[in-house]
């Protein structure tokens, strides 16, 4: 057994105590979704284009026996374009398999549930869509828990459990642990903490680690395809294992075994995907998205990491810390930093390349969720480097504090205080946070509004309108709100006044500039005696 092995074996698993303190912590969390109401099952909806994307899979394979995913399309809704085909002129789906699979026990016990609930048993009734979102729970802690126990081999029982807390709940991973539409990122996150779990250094024989390390990665992979960019880290210590070694030739012999069983796990692992691919578009690997997807000469990374449009460390500041943490590795574990730090890297560049950099309408860079194994090291490093008293006490407080703005930062967004597809303004990144019950009053205001609008109560409308106004003004919804009733009503010069204000409070909206240009032409029609089109 190698000195890195015996080191790991050592420190053994979790102990009790840390590992009742990350249930404790990942129970708290869901008590607060439970407690502001987004657990309710008419909020639990598999909802949007990833979404049933990602479930069409299973309700084709399970009611259909097939991958034809139109009519899941048609059922399920989504915003699927119906011309979008593959080569076998079947629709096209861009997501994984692997999320399907992994979530498929939950919808297989929905399906009895349904059944024998008197629900309709047709894959869109209201089991179908709770299952996913508690299956995402459940994954959820599984990375919580696989995270934890990565890093107290990696650092010690308590260092690792404070490390897998702080990435996992002042990251992205902390609001994909129960997002508000079936997003699989937390499966993704848990297959690879499984996964660098599984390249520990062992006492298994090189082949056999190799094949079990192989597995994990092709399972990494359906969970999403970019896991493969986390063999950086079995790389890295492949490295380290040769240039210790005394025996060269032996050492070389011994490594080509680990990476040729490797190869063959992973494949064989991954070869669900790569058989759906083969009965979708005709070929066994394939870029579902299309060829311009990924601009390999445009990388975004300054945007995606520091824009208020979802950046990472924009939103999520501690995940600098944690990367950062790379860097202050003791010696025996540089080797693991250094492949750690590469597979951040990768992701980097390829997370900055998606023609879609920022990740729509994600809670920050949704695609780096996978890589909270990676800033949990960083965090176990800063935990044994600065292990004296005073130092300990800051890193803890510093960590609560980010998980609390965190969970203040997911509750704005579930409860969508604040846009889903738009940078944030100031004003939401911080003012918000410090007064959310009056965020909270704004959005139940203006929604009243629309509502009293749209049964013809005009004059509670406007009022109601004002009324939110003057407990929250420094938010465009409400100006947005004022512009679509003066337009409905055909006062177009106080409807773009509105709309002028909405773009100075949050620059840039395509879409209120597309108000606004469509009011401009409405008073133009309506000068010349001709009726304006409806606002779109």
């Amino acid at each position: 057994m190698t000195e890195l092995a015996e080191r790991n074996a050592a420190r053994g698993r979790l102990g009790r105590g840390p590992l009742l303190f990350l249930l404790s912590l990942y129970a708290a969390h869901i008590a607060l979704i439970v407690a502001y109401g987004h657990a309710r099952p008419q909020r639990m909806r598999i909802a949007g284009i990833d979404p049933v994307a990602y479930y069409s899979y299973f309700h084709s394979l399970w009611f259909d026996h097939d991958l034809s995913f139109q009519n899941q399309f048609d059922l399920l809704g989504g915003g699927f374009m119906p011309d979008n085909k593959t080569p076998k002129g079947l629709a096209a789906n861009h997501s994984s398999i692997g999320p399907a699979l992994a979530l498929a026990p939950f919808w297989i016990a929905a399906d009895g549930i349904a059944r024998l609930g008197g629900w309709p048993a047709d894959g869109a009734s209201a089991p179908y869509h709770m299952a996913g979102f508690i299956g995402l729970a459940v994954y959820g802690l599984a990375a919580l828990l696989l995270m934890g126990l990565f890093c107290a081999r990696q650092f010690g029982s308590w260092p690792g459990a404070w490390a897998a807390a702080t990435a996992w709940g002042a990251g992205p991973l902390l609001y994909y642990s129960f997002p508000i539409t079936v997003m699989p990122h937390a499966i993704g996150t848990a297959l690879a903490a499984l996964f660098l779990l599984a390249c520990m250094p062992s006492q298994a024989s090189a082949k056999r680690a190799g094949l079990i390390a192989g597995l994990a990665m092709g399972l990494a992979m359906l969970g999403r395809w970019q896991n493969l960019l986390f063999a950086a880290y079995p790389a890295a210590l492949s490295i380290e294992r040769l240039l210790s070694s005394q025996g060269r030739k032996e050492a070389l012999r011994r490594e080509a075994g680990y990476w040729l069983l490797f190869a063959l796990g992973a494949i064989l692992a991954f070869s669900p995907q790569m058989i759906a691919w083969q009965l979708l578009f005709g070929t066994f690997l394939t870029r579902p998205q299309g060829e311009g997807y990924l601009l390999f000469s445009r990388p975004e990374i300054v945007k995606m990491l520091f824009s208020t449009h979802n950046g990472l460390f924009a939103w999520t500041p501690a995940m600098a810390v944690g990367a950062a943490g790379l860097l202050f590795v003791r010696r025996p574990l540089r080797a693991a930093a250094a492949g750690l730090g590469a597979a951040l890297l990768l992701q980097t560049y390829l997370n900055s390349i998606c023609l879609d950099w920022h990740g729509a309408w994600g809670f920050s860079i949704r695609r780096f969720t996978e890589s909270a194994p990676i800033f949990a090291f960083g965090f176990g490093a800063l935990a044994v480097r600065f292990a004296w008293r005073n130092w300990r006490r800051i890193l803890a407080a510093a960590a609560s504090l980010a998980i609390l703005w965190n969970e203040l930062f997911v509750f704005q967004y579930t409860m969508h205080l604040v846009s889903w597809d738009q940078p944030l303004t100031a004003h939401e990144m911080l003012g918000d946070k410090l007064h959310l019950r009056t965020s909270w009053a704004r959005k139940w205001l203006i929604d009243s509004a629309v509502l009293n609008f749209k049964e013809g109560d005009i004059e509670s409308a406007f009022q109601i309108l004002q009324d939110a106004y003057i407990i929250d003004p420094k938010h465009d919804d409400i100006a947005i709100a004022f512009g679509q009733m003066h337009y409905a009503l055909g006062d177009y010069n106080a409807a773009a006044l509105n709309f002028i204000t909405a773009l100075e409070l949050r620059p840039g909206q395509g879409r209120v500039e597309r108000y606004l240009e469509q009011t401009y032409e409405a008073a133009r029609l309506s000068a010349i005696g001709q009726k304006p089109p409806p606002l779109q």
